[in-house]
């Protein structure tokens, strides 16, 4: 089955000029003066301000400067403008319209098959898988903007049924389930470095995407790109069998349940870095520590220039989380009547405690580890004492404990769990069998 929709939505933002992708930003200067642009290599300090130079007739080129390489692999991405409406500006801002729908895509699908060995035995094979993938805020039409989440749940099982007598058969059943959960940019997968970013930003990156630009100016600018959502991946294998045998008024199950779930996340946040252009009266292009933010577009000449006003990346780790799960049952559904059955029964669980695949965990804290200050915080305090702590009880020890081959988790659990079932099953003789009475009772451990 499946399932498409979208739900429609129009933006109107700000977005640069061909002349301005050249380093050519005469159109403001021509509104007025407010809008000149400062050379920012130009500074120099007088007495505590730091002043600049204009740039003559806004024109990069006029002050020798050039546009930025990464800024104009950037403008290839950004389309040019295509409205001039009630709300666009003589300066260039809100000059550009889009549809930019969300769209939601959902698709399921699943298959069995039952295969007869012998007329004692049954086996049966089945697959299902399902996609959700929801996309949204592409005002550029390509991979320099918009998200895409992904939900995908699929697995498989293998189940086959031996009848050994008409009073005893056993079942035995493999499974495995797996859970994805992604979110990124349209541009994952990007290498920062064909972009004209440094090297290292793509050697330390856990995910490529197109570096994260935003603005912020008097007007909107889209932001290009964002960073790389977190990813979680749920594996779980399970074998189950149960034997089923018939004796007398009783049937009796007996079996084990186990189970390795896997847990894998990366929480990337912005591994291939992100970079801010704001505008304020203190940026790189305005005529220094006392000067004014230009009207408009002074974000699209730092862009221009190469000059974010602020930026990071960081550098994350992915993690890989594992138990096991180890149970066994017995159950008896007693007969105890036509119309009364009463089932006892047992479970007895085990979990282990979760490690992670490398170790890559903290486990506790010891209070007695010297670390990197307790030598010098331990003289400072003797030079500098308190009446209430004598020098002697003062101590600045402890630190975090990490897991190791030999010691690879936080906490430990109990050997077993004990779990007691009980169950009554129970049809009024004035029913005639058309009505049941049903109790249970049962402890169960987390």
């Amino acid at each position: 089955e499946g399932y498409i929709g979208s739900l429609p939505a129009t933006t109107i933002t700000s977005v640069p000029t061909a002349a301005e992708r050249t380093g050519d930003f005469s159109a403001l200067l021509a509104l007025g003066p407010a809008y000149q642009l400062y050379n920012p290599f130009t500074a120099t300090q007088s007495g505590t301000q730091v002043v600049r130079t204009a740039i003559p007739g806004n024109v990069l080129s006029n002050a020798g400067l050039h546009v930025n390489p990464i800024a104009q692999a950037y403008f290839k991405y950004i389309p040019l403008p295509n409205y001039n409406g009630p709300s666009t500006k003589p300066d260039g801002s809100n000059n550009y319209f889009v549809n930019d729908p969300t769209t939601n895509n959902y698709k399921s699908h699943q298959g069995r098959i039952d295969y007869n060995v012998t007329n004692s035995n049954k086996i049966f094979f089945e697959l299902h898988r399902s996609n959700s993938v929801v996309t949204q805020s592409n005002v550029f039409g390509n991979k320099a903007s918009g998200t895409n989440g992904r939900v995908v749940l699929w697995g498989g099982t293998v189940d086959d049924v031996q009848n050994m007598s008409t009073t005893l058969y056993l079942n035995t059943r493999l499974g495995f389930s797996r859970s994805e959960n992604t979110s990124n940019p349209n541009s994952i997968g990007t290498d920062p470095a064909t972009l004209g970013f440094p090297s290292y930003i793509s050697t330390n990156s856990l995910s490529y995407a197109i570096p994260r630009l935003t603005f912020s100016d008097s007007a909107p600018i889209p932001s290009i790109s964002s960073a790389p959502g977190n990813r979680a991946y749920f594996d779980t294998i399970q074998f189950f069998a149960s034997l089923n045998k018939t004796w007398g008024h009783h049937t009796i199950k007996i079996g084990p349940d186990i189970r390795l779930n896997k847990n894998s996340v990366l929480s990337p946040g912005n591994a291939s870095g992100t970079y801010s252009f704001s505008a304020s009266g203190t940026d790189f292009v305005t005529s220094g520590t006392k000067g004014a933010a230009q009207p408009f577009g002074n974000t699209l000449a730092l862009l221009a220039l190469g000059l974010p006003t602020g930026g990071s990346y960081d550098v994350n780790t992915r993690f890989q989380y594992n138990n096991w799960y180890i149970g066994t049952f017995i159950q008896d559904d007693w007969k105890m009547l036509p119309n009364l059955t009463v089932s006892v029964g047992l479970r007895v669980e085990h979990e282990t405690p979760i490690v992670e695949s490398g170790n890559k965990m903290t486990i506790g804290w010891d209070p007695t580890l010297t670390n990197a200050i307790t030598a010098a915080s331990a003289a400072a305090y003797a030079a500098h004492p308190n009446a209430i702590l004598p020098v002697s009880a003062f101590s600045a020890k402890g630190g975090l404990l990490y897991a190791s081959p030999s010691h690879r988790h936080a906490y430990s659990t109990a050997p077993a769990y004990l779990s007691p079932r009980l169950g009554i099953a129970y049809s009024p003789e004035f029913s005639h069998g058309k009505m049941a009475i049903r109790a249970g009772f049962g402890i169960y451990d987390n």
